[in-house]
């Protein structure tokens, strides 16, 4: 059945060209559901002519353009692709687990009062980077580039946050307006249990460790003319602090590092989506493991049928083995009867005392007995003498056929 959000529709060469010249490539290509450089492929193939670079500049402009026409040399109405036609205002949302749609409900019921939590207490975590911050501020802790380095001095700041002087105070009440909504959906963040770790945070199950990083520019110094040396060797390119942060997320297990741009200024708006985008990716870990699981049992699956296989062979190939020894245990042990029936004639002939020559053909006959597999031992069709003899209905001391 077709999907409510899709429409199946194949498009003439007359019908691409239309799209083509009436919306820009890359807002068409995701509505065909296919690359923009795919599409300009699939036109260049197909003979329909695409627009100019800086066509669509100045048609915003309101100056006037030119349409390049079909070629009179292709058909314009032969059916050149079949597309499947998204409708954005129609998306139908991800599914994702209960305790996961329960926490996006919640999430939506907040207002940006709720989320920004103006004048209210502030997380205890960031109280203590505050002071962590402060001090490597004082005693001057910072890298080349001009961040502080508040991690390794006396006061160890809990929360992995590497800023400059300037951005101390928006980092911190991101951090807090961060934290503080993750506490209000169930997320809450613990500190480090070792000295070197950071504060991590339970996004319903799942570990992470929140950074908060500014962003860094380059500048060239000025170049000092002392001489030749001076300029053959330019400067190198310095990094400072540029005046805007982001927030990454770090699993503590596994992979998956994600990274969104905040302000200066905070707005509740984008802390609900960098949070909405959090929790989804919570649901792309779980999926993502659910199918390396799956992976490991049909590996595992496959290597037991792997190894049952390989046991039926080798017990194949043990009864193959067994009845051939068997077999020529038989023939040795008919060859024997006849030769002690040979030897029973010729004593009865010869000789007139029977006494020895009847004890050595007994004694012969039992080692016959012995070599004969459907006489001693376990029958050639059964596991073993005593579960036979009892299937056969033979008493512990008769034998079989």
């Amino acid at each position: 059945m077709e999907s409510q959000t899709q429409r199946v529709r194949s498009l003439t060469r007359r019908e691409l060209h239309d799209l083509v010249w009436s919306t820009p490539m890359r807002e068409l290509a995701p509505k065909v559901g296919v690359s923009n450089v795919w599409l300009a492929k699939l036109c260049r193939e197909c003979g329909v002519p695409t627009p100019y670079p800086g066509y669509w500049a100045k048609l915003r402009a309101g100056k006037r353009v030119q349409r390049r026409k079909l070629s009179r040399s292709v058909d314009p109405d032969e059916v050149v692709l079949d597309v499947r036609f998204r409708d954005p205002d129609q998306e139908v949302a991800p599914e994702v687990d209960d305790d996961i749609a329960v926490t996006l409900e919640r999430l939506d019921a907040l207002n940006p009062a709720d989320v920004l939590r103006e004048g209210s207490k502030q997380h205890p975590l960031v109280k203590a980077s505050r002071r962590a911050l402060v001090s490597a501020r004082k005693s001057g802790q910072r890298d080349r580039s001009g961040v502080l380095l508040p991690h390794g001095g006396a006061i160890r700041c809990p929360l992995a946050i590497h800023v400059g002087e300037e951005m101390v105070e928006p980092a911190l009440r991101t951090a807090d307006v961060l934290l503080q909504a993750l506490t209000r959906l169930g997320c809450h963040t613990k500190p480090a249990t070792s000295s070197r770790g950071f504060a991590t945070t339970n996004l319903l199950g799942k570990e992470c460790v929140l950074l908060i990083r500014e962003r860094l520019k380059q500048r060239r110094p000025e170049r000092k003319r002392e001489g030749l040396a001076s300029s053959l060797f330019p400067p190198k390119i310095e990094l400072y602090p540029g005046g805007s942060f982001e927030i990454r997320l770090q699993p503590v297990k596994g992979y998956g590092e994600r990274s969104w741009s905040v302000g200066p200024p905070l707005r509740a708006a984008r802390i609900k989506t960098i949070v909405r985008e959090m929790l989804l990716d919570v649901q792309k870990t779980r999926e993502r493991d659910e199918a390396e699981r799956a992976e490991d049992r049909a590996r595992q699956e496959g290597e037991e049928r792997q190894r049952q296989d390989a046991e039926r062979l080798r017990q194949e190939q043990q009864r193959r083995d067994r009845l051939l020894r068997q077999t020529e245990a038989w023939d040795q042990s008919q060859l024997l009867r006849r030769f002690l029936a040979e030897c029973r004639e010729r004593a009865a002939a010869t000789c007139g005392d029977q006494s020895r020559p009847r004890a050595w053909i007994a004694w012969a006959e039992e080692v016959a007995d012995q070599l004969d597999p459907l006489v001693g031992g376990p029958l050639p069709w059964g596991d073993d003498d005593s579960s036979l003899k009892k299937r056969a209905g033979l008493g512990p001391g008769e034998k079989g056929l």
